[in-house]
């Protein structure tokens, strides 16, 4: 019974938006920091910034003026990307 209620209780916290008359709570976007995205991947800052120059990794998007973050699911996707054949699911 506890699920239920902490369900709801996400749901209720979301952001949702009307589909054909039905509500449906959007995806919370996750934003990860620089530090999250090179113990991610295994990358250096560097090598983050120059994939990012050459587009082989996701752009950073800038939160204010001294601050940039990365959404977790385009890095979760470049990972995916990258993984072995056999690693995959």
């Amino acid at each position: 019974m506890a699920n239920s209620a902490s369900s709801s209780l996400y749901t209720e916290l979301q952001p949702s938006t009307s589909f054909g008359g039905l509500d449906v709570p959007l995806p919370a976007t996750i934003i990860l920091r620089l530090p999250a995205v090179k113990q991610r991947t295994g990358l250096s800052r560097a090598t983050i910034y120059r994939k990012m120059q050459s587009l082989e990794f996701p752009a950073a998007k800038r939160l204010s003026t001294n601050c940039v973050g990365w959404v977790a699911a385009e890095v979760e996707a470049w990972l995916t990307d990258r993984a072995p054949a056999g690693a995959r699911s």
